[in-house]
C-alpha cells in the first residue's frame, strides 16, 4: 500500500517522540499544539500503524520506536542535502572539471586559477589539458564541465560557445634573433626565417596560410609537431621561429625565447568558453567562467608596453 508521508509529518513525530509531549514539539517546531496532533494522527491514519501510546504522556510504541530510527534518518538526510545545496550555491563548496588545450592551459588558465582558488578555497578544481581538437568531444561525453579553446570547427548545432577574448597572432623566436631588435614585427619580417609549424591542420594556422597566400607573402615551413612546447624547444635550438597566439607572450616565462605580437593585416585568435547546448552550469563553474570574462576583459584594456621584453617556453 503506498502511503504519501510528509516531511512536516516525519518532523513531527521526531519531536513529539524526542521530547515526549505534544506541546514543546510545538514550540520547537514553531507550530500550534493542535497542528503538532493532526501531523500525528494523520501520519498514524496514513500509515495504519499507531506509533503513541495515547495517555497522559505520549510514549512510542514498539512500531514507533522502530520508526523513529528510521525518522531519523530520514531527517539527517534531508539537512545534509539542504546544506550541501546552500553550500553548493554559496560555493562553500563543489568542484568544477575543465578541460583546455595545451597552450591556454600554461599560460591563460594558471592565473585565473590561482585568484579562483583564493576566492573559493574549498572547491575542487580538475583540469585536464588536451589537443584543441579533442575539446568538443571532452565537453559532449560530460567529461568536464566546460572547455576553455578556440573557436574553431565547432559544431555549435549540439555546442554552447561564449566569447571571451580575441587575440592576435605573435611570433618567437631565440633571444638574440635579429627580430628582436626591430620595434615592430610584420608577416612580411619573417619571409627569411624557417617556420616551425604547430598542429597544421589546426583551423587558425590554415585560416593564416589562406590570409598569406592573398597577401602574396610565402614564408618556409621547416618543420611540423604536435604540441607548442616542443616547437618553442625547436625554437629555443635555433631552428626557426614560431607563430602562435599572442596571448602567450605575457604568461609563459623561460630562458631563451622572446615573444612578440605580429603587426599588420593577421589572423585573429578567438578564446572562447566551450559548453554542452542545454546543460546546466553549477554555480562554481559559472564563477569560474565569470572571473575568465573579467581577467581577460581586464587583460584587453591594459595598454601594451612594446619596451618589456617577455620570455616564454
Amino acid at each position: 500500500m503506498a502511503m504519501n508521508l510528509t516531511l512536516k509529518q516525519i518532523r513531527a513525530f521526531v519531536a513529539v517522540a524526542r521530547l515526549g509531549s505534544a506541546t514543546r514539539a510545538a514550540e520547537q517546531l514553531h507550530v500550534t499544539q493542535s497542528a503538532i496532533s493532526l501531523l500525528i494522527r494523520d501520519l498514524e491514519d496514513k500509515s495504519e500503524v499507531q506509533l503513541f501510546e495515547h495517555g497522559r504522556s505520549l510514549t512510542l510504541t514498539e512500531a514507533g520506536k522502530e520508526f523513529l530510527h528510521i525518522a531519523e534518518r530520514i531527517i539527517g538526510d534531508v539537512d545534509q542535502a539542504v546544506d550541501n545545496l546552500n553550500g553548493l550555491a554559496t560555493k562553500a563548496r563543489g568542484k568544477v572539471a575543465i578541460a583546455a588545450g595545451v597552450f591556454i592551459a600554461s599560460t591563460i588558465l594558471p592565473p585565473v586559477l590561482k585568484a579562483y582558488r583564493e576566492r573559493y578555497p574549498n572547491i575542487e578544481l580538475y583540469i585536464r589539458d588536451m589537443l584543441s581538437t579533442d575539446l568538443a568531444g571532452a565537453v559532449l561525453r560530460g567529461e568536464v564541465d566546460f572547455a576553455v579553446g578556440t573557436d574553431a570547427n565547432l559544431d555549435r548545432s549540439v555546442l554552447s560557445v561564449q566569447s571571451l577574448r580575441h587575440f592576435r597572432l605573435g611570433v618567437f623566436f631565440p633571444e638574440g634573433h635579429p627580430l628582436e631588435s626591430r620595434k615592430t614585427i610584420g608577416w612580411r619580417d619573417l619571409r627569411p626565417w624557417p617556420v616551425i609549424v604547430v598542429n597544421p591542420l589546426n583551423a587558425l594556422w590554415q585560416r593564416a596560410m589562406a590570409m598569406l597566400y592573398a597577401q602574396g607573402i610565402t614564408l618556409e615551413v621547416a618543420f611540423e609537431v604536435t604540441f607548442p612546447s616542443t616547437a618553442l624547444a625547436m625554437a629555443r635550438e635555433g631552428f626557426g621561429v614560431v607563430i602562435q597566439p599572442s596571448y602567450a607572450i605575457p604568461g609563459l616565462a623561460a630562458e631563451g625565447i622572446v615573444g612578440r605580437p605580429l603587426s599588420g593585416p593577421g589572423v585573429e585568435s578567438e578564446v572562447v568558453v566551450i559548453r554542452r547546448n542545454g546543460s546546466a552550469l553549477t554555480p562554481a563553474a559559472a564563477s569560474l567562467i565569470a572571473l575568465l570574462e573579467h581577467t581577460l576583459g581586464e587583460a584587453a584594456q591594459t595598454p601594451p608596453t612594446p619596451e618589456r621584453r617577455h620570455k616564454i617556453s
